[in-house]
């Protein structure tokens, strides 16, 4: 079976860190003149166009109106934005005109319509953007979910409560066998619960700093894990990175090392997931390794205009002749500076 290139879409993920989040005392390694939006908004565009994804996911957007609206639009993108409700800056999804409309969009406010709402810890003003794409080349439709999660380590019960607010919409408003693609800055790398809970695996021990953190962990447990039906059908295509099934290390998956890089923290917290029943991953951005950023203190420098690595899927929608076809994965690595 040959796969043919509208067959392929290509989706980008990238936290482009916003400019209110920029100031010298944050980023103490970085040079002053690499921080300001005027010589970091032209990398970030530059970066989007020279990367040319079907499909662009971008956290952290501020300056909208005034700048990456019409930057995207020259660029070919159509895109819709979504600020936060406490912050400066926001969601944005984009995508090529010239192959997608958009057919529906809606927010869904993470502070909002649950019970736990009375609990100050969990308004945080976050948000996720639910975009549906119909293809004009073959009709076919993409969920796309653009998400960005609390940033805090102790606070994982309150990431977990937010990425339990979309697993449960999706059960609600959505049948297993639409294309779905789930991305964005979950704050949280491959091993912890809010990951785990989207891969459909055993679930460990919470971080939390705060008592009634724990409370609320237990009734999320007795309320939810009783009532809401597990998805088992979310994959995230960095498990499959080449590196992954080494032979002395059978079944042990190996991630990239980060997609976030700063003096103080360094880890995949970025991720991709896409719903493995009707979707399949071809190519995936090669990300740099720690040994390639030895030399770096943190990020951003002067050739990477955010603290975050963008990442990059190419999938194909799986019909019947592709569902026994041998389909080769390959990686396009990011080009080292």
């Amino acid at each position: 079976y040959s796969v043919r290139e509208s067959d392929i879409i290509s989706i980008l993920s990238f936290n482009i860190l916003a400019d209110c989040y920029c100031p010298p005392e944050f980023f103490p390694y970085a040079d002053k003149q690499i921080l300001l939006h005027s010589y970091r908004a032209p990398l970030i565009v530059k970066q989007i166009g020279e990367l040319d994804a079907d499909i662009v996911c971008l956290q952290e957007v501020d300056h909208y109106e005034d700048y990456f609206q019409g930057r995207l639009k020259a660029l070919g993108y159509r895109s819709i934005y979504e600020p936060k409700s406490s912050r400066r800056e926001g969601l944005l999804v984009a995508w090529k005109e010239s192959r997608f409309k958009m057919t529906e969009s809606f927010v869904r406010c993470f502070d909002r319509g649950h019970e736990y709402d009375q609990y100050f810890e969990f308004q945080k003003g976050y948000k996720a953007l639910f975009v549906r794409l119909r293809d004009k080349t073959n009709g076919l439709d993409y969920v796309i979910i653009n998400l960005h999660l609390f940033w805090d380590p102790l606070f994982e019960h309150v990431k977990f409560h937010q990425i339990f607010l979309i697993l449960d919409l999706l059960k609600r408003k959505y049948r297993s066998d639409e294309r779905i693609i789930l991305c964005g800055d979950f704050n949280s790398t491959p091993d912890s619960n809010t990951v785990r809970i989207i891969e459909n695996k055993p679930l460990s021990t919470f971080q939390t700093s705060y008592a009634t953190g724990q409370q609320i962990i237990k009734e999320i447990y007795k309320k939810y894990m009783s009532s809401l039906p597990v998805l088992d059908y979310f994959l995230n295509a960095y498990a499959e990175y080449p590196e992954s099934n080494k032979k002395e290390q059978p079944g042990v998956v190996k991630y990239p090392d980060f997609s976030n890089y700063t003096k103080d923290f360094k880890g995949l917290i970025d991720h991709i997931f896409y719903n493995k029943l009707t979707l399949r991953c071809v190519k995936a951005k090669g990300l740099p390794t720690f040994k390639d950023f030895e030399h770096i203190v943190g990020l951003p420098n002067k050739d990477n205009p955010s603290d975050h690595i963008p990442i990059m899927l190419s999938l194909i929608h799986i019909s019947e002749p592709t569902r026994q076809a041998e389909i080769s994965y390959a990686v396009f690595c990011l080009k080292k500076k």
